[in-house]
């Protein structure tokens, strides 16, 4: 894995991204899973569009109403940025 640097706002858009497209596999509204975690649907929907980051409990909680590890959505993510990264696209 590449020792650079990732902007924790581009994390942030990638770890919404990554729960943006498990929430719809799973046919769910963001008021779905916005209620599981325990905030807003507008909340949510800042989430996954990268604009405020969720914390740890939070993460936890979606990963749970989706059906997967929190590890999961961050290895995802993860992948997700170092995909972008090799095809030279900046993060």
């Amino acid at each position: 894995m590449s020792k650079r640097r990732i902007p924790f706002s581009t994390l942030a858009l990638a770890v919404g991204g990554v729960l943006r497209k498990e929430r719809r596999s799973r046919n769910l509204t963001q008021h779905d899973v916005a209620e599981a975690v325990g905030v807003k649907q507008a909340h949510w929907s800042k989430i996954e569009r990268g604009l405020t980051a969720l914390n740890v409990r939070q993460l936890a909680l979606a990963a749970g109403m989706l059906g997967i590890r929190p590890s999961d959505v961050i290895c995802a993510a993860e992948a997700d940025i170092m995909w972008q990264l090799a095809r030279g696209h900046g993060v």
